[in-house]
C-alpha cells in the first residue's frame, strides 16, 4: 500500500512538473490607427498622417492630409487646459486651424468635444469657422478624431 502511495504522488509530481512551465510573455494587441477626419468647405480630409502631444494638462493634435506636394494640408486642434470629457470652445486658449498649400485659415468660432478619454485612447468631435489674414474662410465641419495616447 505504501509503494503504491509513493508512486501515485511521484505520478502527480511528474504531472504538474511539466504543467508548470514558462509561458510566453502575453503581449497587447496592437492599437489600431489614430485617425483624423473632417470636411472642409464640403470636401472630405482625412489625414495620413497623425501626431499628438500630451503633456501635463497639454494636448495638441495635428493630422496632415498628404496628397502631393500642390495638395498638402492639415489640421491642428490645441487644448492647453484640458481636463478629459467635455465641451471646449474655440477661444484664447483652445484652437483650431486648417493649412493648406497658399494660406493658413485660424478658428474665429467653434468646438472641441471630447467623448471618450480613458488611459489610452482619446475620441472626440470638434467644427469650427476659420479665416485667413486676406479675409477668405474655411467652414471646417463634421471632424473626429480618435488617438492613442
Amino acid at each position: 500500500m505504501r509503494n503504491a502511495m509513493v508512486a501515485a504522488a511521484l505520478l502527480l509530481a511528474c504531472c504538474f512538473a511539466g504543467s508548470c512551465k514558462k509561458d510566453d510573455p502575453v503581449q497587447d494587441p496592437p492599437f489600431p490607427s489614430s485617425r483624423l477626419s473632417a470636411t472642409v468647405d464640403g470636401h472630405s480630409f482625412l489625414s495620413t498622417d497623425l501626431s499628438s502631444v500630451l503633456s501635463g494638462t497639454w494636448v495638441s493634435i495635428l493630422g496632415k492630409l498628404n496628397a502631393g506636394n500642390s495638395k498638402e494640408s492639415a489640421i491642428t486642434l490645441t487644448m492647453p487646459h484640458f481636463n478629459g470629457l467635455g465641451t471646449y470652445p474655440i477661444d484664447s486658449a483652445n484652437k483650431g486651424s486648417y493649412t493648406e498649400v497658399g494660406g493658413s485659415y485660424h478658428a474665429q468660432s467653434g468646438n472641441i468635444i471630447v467623448t471618450t478619454d480613458n488611459s489610452v485612447h482619446i475620441v472626440g468631435k470638434f467644427s469650427f469657422e476659420a479665416a485667413a489674414g486676406n479675409g477668405s474662410s474655411k467652414a471646417v465641419t463634421n471632424g473626429s478624431f480618435d488617438f492613442y495616447k
